[in-house]
């Protein structure tokens, strides 16, 4: 599989805001006031922290060009980001049965409606 995010023509992206992982099973961490920074070429996080009483945090590990250079994203307080491989899409069959059955384990929902 070839990297296909290499070949974008992309900046760096620094996210500063709320940041929710899951660093072990059944357990889901909230990290508030945190920045996470991006690699342009690779797509991969290179930087995940809490941010200092200064905010400068991503400035410092980048300077101040690299940190111009990026695309910074500044989370409102009602956003957050879930780092990590998440595939969150659905379709389109499935879009009108969405919210509904929420009691019922997806295999269950298969077998019984389709």
């Amino acid at each position: 599989m070839s990297n296909s995010f290499a070949s974008r023509p992309a900046k760096r992206i620094v996210i500063i805001g709320t940041l929710i992982d899951t660093p072990e099973p059944r357990k889901v961490r909230v990290r508030k006031d945190n920045y996470c920074i991006i690699s342009a070429t690779t797509g991969k996080i290179t930087h995940i922290g809490a941010l200092s009483p200064e905010k400068d945090d991503p400035i410092r590990i980048l300077g101040e060009e690299g940190f111009r250079e990026s695309t910074v994203i500044w989370l409102q307080s009602t956003q957050f980001v879930c780092p990590g491989m998440i595939d969150t899409h659905i379709h389109a069959p499935q879009y009108r049965q969405l919210g509904s059955a929420n009691n019922l384990q997806l295999v269950n929902t298969f077998e019984d409606f389709h």
